[in-house]
C-alpha cells in the first residue's frame, strides 16, 4: 500500500467516525507512529492533530520495519509527543540526530530521558526544567557542550544506561483477582487486593491518584459507538485515594496494599490470608440490606467516585477486565457530572441482530499513569486498552473457569537494578500465574523466585487439560496459544 493510499484510507476512516482529528502518520509500528522522510529514514510523529498520542514509558527503536522495508529512525518530528501528559520517561537511540521544535512540549509528567549520543535540539524541544537527562558514563561533558543541553534540570551519568527503562512513578505492582478456595473446595473471592509501588528514587504521594476498572471485557469484542478508545478508556468503577496532597507518602521501592475487604480472611477461610493491616480498602454503601460491605475502622477507605454495583464492588475473578492507575485532573463532582459515556452496539446471536446500548464513564488516557490488561488465551478477543497504554495482557489460568487459577496473581517483574519493569506491555512486564504474594511470601520478588520453575500446563482449545502435544494442532501452553 503506497503512502498516498494509506492517507486516503485513514482520512476515510476518520470521516466515518465523525472525528474532528486528522491522522498525521505514514505507518505505525508497535506503540509509535512514523512519517517516512527519505528512502531509508523515518521520523517519529503524532497520531492525529489532537496530539496527546502517547502514554507511559516510551522506548524508541533505532530501526523500524514496514512493508518489508527497514528504515533508520533519525528524527523526532515537530510536536511528536506534544501534550502527552502521561508520558513519564523516554529512551532515545543514537540513530536520532535531530529533535524538532516542541517535540516533547507539554509533557507535564516527563521527568526523565535517556540519550546515548547528543542529538541536535531546538530551544523548545523539551520542557527542559522538568527533565533529568541520563547519559552513558564519561559522556556528560560532551552533552553539556551542545546547544540547549544546559537547560535540562540535570545531566546524570549512569552505569545502568543499557538496562530496560522503567516507569519513574507509581506502577500497579500486583493484582490478585482470582480469590482462594476454602478447605471444602468452595470459591472465596473476598480476599482480592491490588498493590501499587513507587518506582522512582524519591518519595511520592498517592493523594489525588485513583484506581479504575475497565467496563469492557477482553473476551467480548463489540463495535461500540462512538468509538473513543484512541484517547479514552471506558470504565465502570473508579475509586480515588484520599488525602489533600501530602497525606500519604510512599517511599522509593515501597508497595502499598489496597484490599477489597480489609479483614483477617484466615478467620473465615484458613486457606486465605490477613488483609486487616492493608493501607486502604474499597468500601461501598450498599442499597441492598442483604449485601452489606464491611468497614475496617483502622484502614482508610478509598473514595468511591462511581461504580456499577448497587451493593459492593469486586474485581472480575476470572480476569476479563483491565485495571488502571490514574491521576484525574478534575474533582469528583465535576467528573461524575461531565464524563458519562453512552454507547451503542449490535448484539448478534443465532443469525439475528439486536440493537443494544449501555453507559459507563470516560477516563482520558492522558490521566492514566499505568494500565494492566488481563485476559485468558482460550477466550481473548481484543485488548480493551489503547496500545499506547498496554500492548499486551497478563493472565491467571488458561481457560474460562480455570480451577487452577485460585491463589494466583499477576505480579510485575523487577530488573536486576530493583526497578519494576514497565514497557507498557503486560505480557512482558508481568509474571502471569504467579503465587499471590500475600499467601506465603513477604514480597513479590520472593513469589517470583518460587514461581520461576512452575510446571507446564497444556490445554486443548476445548478446555480439556492434556499431558503432551503429540497430536498436531493448536494448544494453550502456560496461558498462550501455540501451534504444534
Amino acid at each position: 500500500m503506497n503512502n498516498i493510499f494509506t492517507r486516503l484510507a485513514l482520512c476515510a476512516i476518520t470521516t466515518m467516525a465523525a472525528s474532528t482529528a486528522a491522522y498525521a502518520f505514514d505507518f505505525r509500528s508497535g506503540n509509535v507512529f512514523y512519517n517516512i522522510t527519505g528512502e531509508k529514514t523515518v521520523e517519529v510523529t503524532y497520531a492525529t492533530t489532537d496530539y496527546n498520542s502517547y502514554a507511559g514509558n516510551i522506548t524508541l527503536p533505532a530501526k523500524v520495519t514496514n512493508g518489508g522495508k527497514t528504515y533508520d529512525v533519525t528524527a523526532i518530528g515537530t510536536k511528536a509527543f506534544f501534550g502527552s501528559k502521561s508520558v513519564s520517561n523516554v529512551r532515545i537511540p543514537s540513530s536520532v540526530k535531530y529533535i524538532n521544535e516542541e517535540s516533547f512540549k507539554g509533557c507535564a509528567n516527563l521527568l526523565t530521558a535517556y540519550m546515548a549520543e547528543p542529538a541536535e535540539l531546538e530551544q523548545t524541544s523539551f520542557d527542559f526544567a522538568n527533565v533529568t537527562l541520563y547519559v552513558p558514563e564519561l559522556m556528560k561533558a560532551g552533552f553539556e557542550n551542545e546547544d540547549y543541553y544546559h537547560r535540562f534540570k540535570a545531566i546524570v551519568e549512569t552505569k545502568e544506561f543499557d538496562l530496560p527503562v522503567g516507569s519513574k512513578g507509581f506502577v500497579i505492582s500486583e493484582i490478585f483477582f482470582t480469590g482462594t478456595t476454602t478447605p471444602q473446595g468452595k470459591q472465596y473471592s473476598d480476599d482480592q487486593y491490588i498493590k501499587v509501588g513507587n518506582n522512582s528514587d524519591q518519595t511520592l504521594y498517592l493523594d489525588g491518584y485513583a484506581l479504575a476498572e475497565s467496563a469492557f471485557l477482553s473476551t467480548d469484542k463489540q463495535d461500540y459507538t462512538p468509538n473513543i478508545m484512541a484517547d479514552t478508556t471506558t470504565i465502570d468503577a473508579i475509586y480515588a485515594f484520599p488525602g489533600s496532597g501530602t497525606d500519604y507518602p510512599v517511599a522509593p521501592g515501597e508497595e502499598v496494599l489496597i484490599a477489597v475487604n480489609a479483614i483477617n480472611h484466615k478467620e473465615i477461610n484458613p486457606k486465605s490470608f490477613d488483609l486487616s493491616k492493608a493501607k486502604f480498602e474499597f468500601y461501598d454503601e450498599s442499597s441492598n440490606p442483604s449485601f452489606q460491605d464491611s468497614d475496617n475502622p483502622n484502614v482508610d477507605n478509598m473514595v468511591n467516585w462511581y461504580d456499577y454495583s448497587r451493593t459492593y464492588w469486586a474485581m472480575h475473578n476470572r480476569g476479563f477486565k483491565s485495571y488502571l492507575l490514574a491521576k484525574p485532573e478534575v474533582g469528583k463532582d465535576d467528573y461524575v457530572s461531565n464524563f458519562k459515556y453512552n454507547y451503542t452496539w449490535t448484539f448478534t446471536f443465532g443469525g439475528k441482530s439486536y440493537p443494544m446500548d449501555g453507559d459507563g464513564y470516560k477516563l482520558p488516557n492522558a490521566w492514566i499513569v499505568d494500565a494492566v490488561g488481563l485476559s485468558i488465551a482460550s477466550d481473548w478477543e481484543w485488548n480493551v486498552l489503547a496500545p499506547t497504554l498496554d500492548a499486551g495482557w497478563a493472565h491467571c489460568g488458561s481457560v474460562d473457569h480455570d480451577k487452577s487459577r485460585y491463589g494466583l496473581a499477576v505480579i510485575r517483574k523487577k530488573s536486576d537494578s530493583g526497578k519494576w519493569m514497565d514497557t507498557n506491555n503486560s505480557t512482558e512486564d508481568f509474571l502471569s500465574d504467579a503465587e499471590a504474594s500475600m499467601l506465603k511470601a513477604p514480597t513479590a520478588i520472593d513469589s517470583i523466585a518460587r514461581n520461576s520453575s512452575k510446571e507446564t500446563k497444556i490445554y486443548r482449545l476445548d478446555g480439556v487439560r492434556v499431558n503432551d502435544t503429540n497430536t498436531p494442532g493448536i494448544y494453550i501452553i502456560n496461558g498462550r496459544k501455540v501451534m504444534k
